[in-house]
């Protein structure tokens, strides 16, 4: 099944770090997503967004970032490490460089959007996690949202594609919605900034950390919301998942992962 719409509706952002597509995360509420995950260097307390859609810090093996030639990895998470990560515990805005795994050091959610990103605008105030409800509103609920999202492979990453609310394919390129393999959407650098143009997101399957150890990279996508789930005495908080075969949005992790943040604008903010 190809998907193709007839109107194409993209936001002409002020703020560097913002994509074009316009996407529903409500009734009457529409945001526009960062440039890439979020990343974090800990010794100079940096806070970026990465360079593509497609970038994510990974494990030794696998992932596609680097600081001074050597390749990060989220598994060397400490205060002093000069190298980027981008797997996170819950709510650790004001110190994302947080490994433990007791669950009294994450009962406060500080929001990541909070923070300074180098580059997310010079006035990047605005920038947030999505709830639970606006995740799943987006992934379920949203009109036609079935056939605005699916796996794929982007620059030989796996991950997950979410279409704006009013899609237009670009021209020689096809999108398969929800083909349940990585391979039915797959697209090079090139093709992939054709699709982002058009306002398409992009989200690694990046895995997760427990503590130092580092699962399912590459397979898996966990992405935090900013929601509890129940609350504090069960011990998680909510986020949506996503492998090669299925989707998870009402899924929910140990606040001590360490997971996949990517942030929103709302529109509004965005202009």
């Amino acid at each position: 099944m190809l998907l193709c719409a007839t109107s194409v509706s993209l936001l002409q952002a002020k703020t560097e770090g913002a994509l074009p597509g316009l996407f529903s995360v409500g009734e009457g509420k529409q945001v526009v997503f960062s440039r890439g995950n979020l990343q974090y260097q800990a010794n100079g307390d940096f806070w970026r967004f990465a360079e593509h859609q497609f970038d994510f810090v990974g494990n030794k093996a696998e992932g596609n970032v680097n600081y001074a030639f050597d390749k990060c990895n989220n598994a060397a998470i400490d205060r002093y490490n000069d190298c980027w990560i981008d797997l996170f515990g819950w709510g650790t805005g004001k110190e994302a460089y947080r490994a433990t795994e007791e669950l009294i050091d994450y009962g406060t959610f500080d929001d990541w959007g909070s923070n300074t990103i180098l580059n997310g605008g010079i006035l990047n105030d605005g920038w947030r996690t999505l709830d639970w409800e606006e995740w799943f509103y987006l992934f379920v609920t949203r009109p036609n949202a079935e056939n605005l999202r699916g796996q794929a492979t982007v620059n030989k990453v796996h991950g997950y594609i979410l279409l704006p609310d009013n899609w237009e394919l670009p021209k020689k390129l096809s999108f398969t919605p929800n083909p349940n393999n990585w391979t039915s959407n797959t697209y090079s650098a090139s093709q992939w900034a054709q699709m982002e143009k058009n306002g398409a997101v992009f989200l690694p399957a990046g895995g997760f950390r427990s503590g130092n150890d580092l699962n399912v990279v590459g397979m898996f996508g966990f992405y935090w919301s900013s929601s509890l789930f129940n609350d504090l005495s069960t011990g998680d908080a909510r986020d949506i998942f996503f492998s090669e075969k299925r989707i998870g949005p009402r899924d929910h992790e140990k606040r001590f992962y360490g997971l996949c943040v990517r942030l929103v604008l709302d529109a509004a903010n965005a202009l």
